[in-house]
């Protein structure tokens, strides 16, 4: 599905959203949902196209470790933006907040070998 056949089905169904929330709060908020599992699932080619080529340029650099952790440090952190609209849509701001500070904390969390390792090498290329 092309960006505008997406922008067309996601203005559509916030429409939606906003006639059913005000009889059904509870179906507007797994409408939103389902809309974003759409999109998600919409985009899986195109991520296996970028995975495939952030593989190769790992590969070629011999660092293939540290592609597998900017990929779920990438993956927390759409995870934890989409928590975040979710809590938003459900009108939980105060979550939504919790969410991204989650989000963050696992990232620097999973990026400290990253970090580790570029201080190694700056240390092995002065000593």
């Amino acid at each position: 599905m092309g960006i505008l056949q997406l922008s067309a089905v996601l203005i559509t169904v916030s429409v939606m959203g906003i006639l059913v929330k005000k009889y059904s709060p509870a179906l507007a908020l797994v409408l939103t949902l389902a809309a974003g599992v759409l999109v998600i699932l919409s985009l899986v080619p195109q991520l296996k196209s970028i995975i495939s080529l952030v593989e190769d340029i790992g590969t070629l650099t011999g660092e293939t470790g540290y592609v597998s952790i900017l990929f779920r440090i990438i993956g927390i952190a759409y995870v934890a933006q989409f928590a975040a609209d979710l809590c938003i849509d459900a009108g939980e701001s105060s979550l939504a907040s919790k969410a991204v500070l989650a989000g963050k904390v696992f990232i620097v969390f999973y990026g400290l070998p990253i970090v580790a390792g570029l201080v190694d090498r700056i240390n092995t290329m002065f000593t």
